[in-house]
């Protein structure tokens, strides 16, 4: 004959359910937690990349502009010059 009146089955019963909720709970808290520190993660990395490469079109772009602005001012007629 079991020692464990019905109350402390009972007490038991909730207690490991309440625990096991508890785990369960942490356990897809962090899982959340990672999936959304990585898809962060990736989502910044991808915006630097884009930055510069944007970054890298305009200076190139600058470069270009600056190139042709010289090239003109070699070709221009020189009235006093």
């Amino acid at each position: 004959m079991s020692t464990k009146s019905l109350g402390s089955r009972a007490a038991d019963a909730v207690f490991k359910t309440f625990t096991g909720a508890l785990f369960v709970t942490t356990v897809v808290t962090g899982g959340w937690f990672a999936a959304t520190s990585i898809s962060a993660a990736s989502h910044y990395d991808r915006l630097e990349k884009l930055q510069k490469a944007k970054d890298v079109a305009l200076a190139e772009e600058k470069r270009l502009t600056q190139a042709r602005a010289a090239e003109r001012a070699g070709k221009r007629w020189r009235v006093f010059g």
